[in-house]
């Protein structure tokens, strides 16, 4: 190959032909066409399909206006404390947790003691609403219990009952999810469930 001298007003290196064209000195051609390479590649990518074409699907427009809540006005608070006498399949650990909303039951006299924790854990609900209707059982038997959720499920009509139970006098729930009330003389634990009992009540509300 034939190299012709290069004149000072000329940066250009040519060749013999031969048919081809003289090629001239850059450095950036490479990476030039290796970016032209990645931008038609990408543009291949960017081609826009028959979906795009089509015009966008309208947005569902959902209702802003807040559905009516359920109430809570009817509260029934259950304390099955049986102050002084242990349940069966408890052992207390010594020292133990003693107080009851904050009361010590050992404090007073057994009758006093269970009045002063109810009436203290109806004013902690009343805090948090003081428009509800409450209704304190204490260590009520089968009957009052009964008796209770009838009352409640009719006063509250579809509204919810917030059934509050402490059975820390009685056995543990069954695995059938049974609570322990007492019998009239004091002498046995009576199992009873407390939804069926409000489910018995009423065939258009059946909310707890």
């Amino acid at each position: 190959m034939a190299v012709t001298p290069q004149s000072p007003a000329s940066s250009r290196v040519t060749t013999a032909t031969n048919g081809y064209e003289p090629l001239s000195v850059n450095v950036n051609r490479p990476s030039e066409r290796a970016g032209g390479l990645r931008f038609a590649q990408d543009a291949e990518k960017r081609k826009p399909t028959d979906e795009e074409d089509e015009l966008p699907k309208p947005v569902e427009i959902v209702p802003w206006r807040m559905r009516e809540r359920m109430k809570t006005m009817d509260v029934a608070l259950v304390l099955c404390l049986n102050i002084g006498t242990d349940p069966p399949d408890v052992e207390k650990s010594a020292p133990c947790a003693r107080k009851e909303c904050w009361v010590d039951p050992f404090s007073m006299p057994a009758k006093k003691a269970i009045e002063t924790i109810g009436n203290t854990l109806q004013s902690q609900y009343e805090r948090w609403q003081p428009r509800a209707r409450y209704k304190q059982s204490l260590d009520p038997t089968v009957e009052k219990i009964r008796e209770l959720c009838v009352n409640r499920r009719r006063l509250a009509k579809h509204d919810r009952v917030l059934f509050h139970y402490n059975g820390h006098g009685v056995p543990r729930p069954t695995q059938n999810g049974e609570v322990w009330v007492f019998n009239k003389s004091y002498t046995q634990y009576i199992p009873l469930s407390a939804a069926k009992s409000f489910l018995d009540t009423s065939d258009n509300s059946s909310s707890i």
